[in-house]
């Protein structure tokens, strides 16, 4: 009786060492694969960007209309998200003003894609930039093209914050200074 025992408590114990172990060799390769592509994929950064970008969006655009629509916080967490994965993600190696355009270039396409969908589409009639000069479809303008330069600027530096927030690069009182 005591050889059974003492034999199922190893079989345990060599159970609970290679499930560990696999844990251990899982977690090993997601780092691996991790480093290969250079993006560690996180959902708490993007949904952080995400809601951040969903409620700056419509306030800038309160701040200046005086009223907004709920798709403009859809288009602000978007926007905000692909600054990040284009801006400070692929492009980051890039000079500052060619990421500032990237990112009119990416709030423009996607004011333009929404503007497309909910106001030609769909009738909502949101907003109509026909009076604007250099107005594509009455839905997106040069003027406000410009301003969306002006505004990348803000939204990458608030990207690269949260990416070395992420990082452990901030909060540490190892490191002091930190270069944007």
């Amino acid at each position: 009786m005591f050889i059974i025992r003492e034999r199922n408590r190893k079989i345990q114990e060599v159970s609970k060492i290679s499930r560990e172990e696999k844990i251990k060799r899982l977690e090993k390769q997601i780092l691996a694969t991790a480093e290969k592509t250079g993006r560690v994929f996180t959902m708490h950064r993007e949904a952080f960007l995400f809601v951040t970008g969903s409620w700056a969006y419509p306030a800038i655009e309160v701040l200046w209309r005086g009223k907004t629509h709920g798709s403009m916080a859809l288009a602000g967490g978007v926007c905000l998200c692909l600054i990040d994965y284009v801006c400070c993600g692929k492009l980051a190696d890039k000079s500052v003003l060619r990421r500032c355009a990237a990112g009119a270039g990416i709030i423009t396409g996607v004011e333009l894609g929404l503007g497309l969908v909910l106001n030609r589409l769909l009738g909502f009639e949101i907003w109509d930039y026909s009076d604007v000069p250099f107005n594509l479809l009455g839905q997106v303008c040069l003027p406000y093209s410009c301003l969306w330069l002006g505004l990348s600027l803000p939204a990458m530096a608030l990207c690269q914050l949260v990416r070395r927030y992420e990082q452990g690069r901030i909060g540490n009182s190892a490191e002091k200074n930190v270069d944007f």
